[in-house]
């Protein structure tokens, strides 16, 4: 099935007409399912989410358990609110184009479903005439005479309780990725997804042909059991079908009421209350604060009477060390000369001695003596330095402990002193910084009377869960006793069967009739094991295609009565509860995958604001591996922030084309619909009214 179109008139945010094309359009022969709708919150993309849905299933769209008075009310609620309160609309219409293949033949189905108010006063404000019309290949069904009649087409042609997992939003998404609630939805949805409803029906079907014929003495008391044990359990069905709704309401109550409470802690806090909570450790910190905060300008001020003042003057302390350094080096440089002085006048006596140079055997005259002595000296003299200063530059003529002792001084003045001053007062901003903020929130702590009502409203609330989570008990015991009632039941309907089908002297069409009973028992029940076994396949492939982490899932296995999920890692079971929200999201995502694959139901896939609950990386796994390959139509609806320009050109392949809604909120108003490369396929304008603008 293909949705082609889709049409809304003075409904919701669209005042006015407003027509989208939905089908996809291939290019180069490859398939681009995905149709894009992206705009900013408020924008109205939850709206045709809505549309849709209300346009199949009329009040089925807003639960099984709404009244017509609740559904009218709607119905009129939902009736387009232009800028200006004059004129206002008084009627709403939706319509869809469906291209449905059945038996090999494609029908296209033309659904308009339309309300307005009469009878508008104020009393009588929510009187609602609804009409609902269904065309199959531009004519009206013959078969389908009346708006009964056409309702039940609809949801046969698209079971409710099927559109819950392909037509869906983030808050289903997440009731999937929840337990419980998850697991009523998969149970409803796999019954109708695998044609279990179909046999269950058929079993009804021959209980009823059965309750109809005549029988033998012997076999009208196990008739009359038989008819008796229908009638039972058609009323424990009923019974626990309401328990379930019931359920489901109680349960979306809780998670109403918890998010009030989170809303509500969260005020409180911004009142002060968590200052009021802390007080003790603010106190504390104030004077823990103001005690380093003294030490801290204790150590700056000793820095400022020791030797940091001359650090205001570097460059004079570099030419004071200079200076040490150059006097350093000339007395350095006398003392060598001395030295080598007295060295030479011993060498040169050493040599001049009678005597002393025969006993080497060395025979020099006087003046190779004199050469030989020559060039020692200087040879003596090259070793060291001549004086960089002259006598009359020794300025500061200190002693060697003194002088390296002030070099001391002025290295630590150049570069250690400053570095440590810096370090004491960037320290003392740091504590000066954190104890006006402990001064600020100290301010904030309010008074008792600011947070009583507050705190009133919040434990009402906390009452209110009270009494839904005591509700959410006696629901779930009801359902244990229902469910035990409905089991014994079937037990005993089937053992009576056993026994109408084993009796040899009725009818042989009653025979075949029980027989048949027994084995489309035993064939659901196989079928619903096969349908299970693919199924827990499937979700463990598709999860682990979605997921980041290699091996977290080994294996997902479903309990065929309950239809709890269990995981598998490592040889060893555990609960959802241990997967992150994240995750949990991708799990619920894979469940709705693999339902589809296993099904072989070619619906179109609808996802509005999928991506809200999950980081960067899981959205990439969704974009990369899910929305592609989701179905031959993919309907997207994402926020700005979900499918941001990054993430749109990497889903620039499959995109047919895509809607920008953020022009909705301005007047007047374009609505465009671009390809994948930006190319304009279609642009509808809006004048102040919210009517179409003539164009060419």
């Amino acid at each position: 099935m293909i949705i082609k179109r889709l049409t809304l008139t003075n409904f919701g945010l669209y005042g006015g007409e407003h027509t989208f094309d939905l089908t996809p359009q291939p290019e180069a022969g490859f398939n681009r399912p995905i149709i894009l709708f992206k705009g900013q919150n408020g924008a109205g993309k939850t709206t045709l989410l809505e549309a849709i849905r209300l346009c199949l299933h009329g009040a089925l769209a807003l639960g099984s358990r709404v009244s017509r008075a609740e559904y009218e009310a709607h119905l009129v609620r939902r009736i387009h609110v232009p800028l200006e309160p004059d004129p206002k609309p008084t009627s709403a219409r939706l319509s869809l184009e469906l291209e449905y293949t059945s038996l090999g033949r494609k029908h296209l189905y033309a659904i308009e479903r339309s309300w307005r108010v009469v009878n508008a006063t104020p009393e009588n404000a929510t009187k609602v005439k609804e009409t609902l019309s269904v065309l199959e290949d531009g004519q009206t069904p013959p078969e389908l005479t009346s708006p009964g009649q056409l309702e039940t087409f609809l949801r046969d042609l698209i079971p409710p309780n099927v559109a819950e997992i392909f037509f869906f939003d983030g808050e289903k998404l997440q009731m999937l990725a929840s337990g419980e609630t998850g697991q009523h939805l998969l149970a409803d949805t796999m019954k109708v997804l695998l044609g279990l409803h179909l046999v269950e029906q058929l079993q009804k079907d021959l209980d009823v042909y059965l309750a109809r014929q005549e029988l033998s003495s012997g076999l009208r008391a196990l008739q009359a059991q038989l008819e008796s044990l229908n009638q039972e359990k058609d009323s424990l069905e009923r019974k626990r079908a309401d328990l379930q709704a019931r359920q489901r309401e109680n349960r979306q109550a809780i998670e109403t009421i918890r998010q009030k409470i989170a809303h509500q802690d969260q005020k409180i806090a911004s009142e002060g209350s968590w200052f009021a909570e802390q007080l003790t450790n603010l106190t504390a910190t104030q004077q823990r604060l103001t005690l380093e905060i003294e030490q801290g300008r204790k150590a700056a001020q000793e820095l400022a009477n020791g030797l940091l003042p001359f650090a205001i003057s570097p460059k004079l302390l570099e030419a004071v060390a200079n200076r040490l350094h150059r006097e350093r080096a000339y007395e350095q440089a006398v003392s060598g000369q001395q030295i080598i002085a007295e060295t030479y006048r011993h060498v040169e006596t050493q040599f001049r001695q009678a005597g002393y140079l025969s006993e080497l055997d060395i025979y020099i005259d006087a003046e190779t003596l004199a050469k030989l002595l020559s060039a020692i000296k200087a040879t003596m003299l090259s070793t060291i330095e001549s004086l960089p200063p002259t006598p009359a530059d020794i300025i500061l003529d200190l002693s060697e402990k003194d002088r390296q002792t002030l070099l001391q001084w002025l290295e630590q003045a150049l570069a250690d002193i400053p570095q440590q001053f810096c370090r004491v007062i960037n320290h003392l901003n740091t504590l000066e910084a954190q104890l006006n903020q402990t001064n600020r929130e100290l301010a904030l702590v309010p008074s008792q009377e600011t947070l009583q009502p507050l705190v009133v409203t919040l434990q009402q609330y906390h009452q209110e869960l009270g009494a839904l989570q005591k509700v959410e008990k006696d629901l779930h015991t009801q359902l244990e006793q229902v469910s035990f009632r409905l089991q014994q039941t079937t037990w005993q309907l089937r053992n009576i069967h056993q026994q109408m089908a084993d009796h040899e002297q009725h009818d042989r069409r009653i025979q075949l009739a029980s027989k048949t009973h027994l084995v489309l028992a035993d064939y659901a029940h196989t079928l619903n094991r096969e349908k299970i076994n693919r199924l827990e396949r499937g979700i463990t492939q598709r999860f682990n295609e979605l997921n980041r982490k290699v091996g977290l899932v080994e294996a997902i296995q479903i309990d065929p009565d309950t239809f709890k999920l269990t995981l598998i890692r490592q040889r060893q079971s555990f609960e959802r509860s241990q997967l992150s929200a994240g995750e949990n999201q991708l799990l619920a995502v894979a469940m709705m995958w693999a339902l589809r694959e296993v099904a072989n139901l070619p619906l179109p896939v609808i996802l509005d604001t999928p991506l809200g609950r999950l980081d960067q990386e899981h959205r990439r796994r969704l974009i990369d591996e899910y929305f592609p390959r989701a179905s031959h139509q993919v309907i997207l609806l994402a926020t700005d922030a979900e499918i941001d320009k990054g993430m749109e050109e990497r889903l620039a392949p499959v995109i047919s084309h895509c809607y920008d809604l953020s022009p909705l909120r301005v007047e007047p108003t374009s609505l465009e619909a671009y390809s994948a490369n930006g190319r304009m396929t279609q642009i509808a304008l809006l004048n102040e009214e919210g009517l179409p603008y003539e164009t060419q």
